[in-house]
């Protein structure tokens, strides 16, 4: 049996957005399914987000 390692989910958020939905979706999600189901799409990948915040010294963050 496998586990899931922590580098497999990080490689799950390259095509996922801030708003959870993956702009380049095939086929493309609906105006009415992106209201539903997530906050819009963004064509932000939440890893570039995460990657490029800034360290902050603040423990909830």
């Amino acid at each position: 049996s496998t586990t899931p390692r922590l580098s497999d989910a990080a490689l799950g958020l390259l095509n996922v957005t801030l708003a959870g939905a993956p702009c380049n979706s095939t086929p493309p999600l609906t105006e009415a399914e992106m209201r539903k189901e997530y906050m819009g799409c963004q064509n932000l990948p939440t890893a570039l987000w995460y990657q490029k915040r800034p360290k902050t010294t603040n423990s909830r963050n």
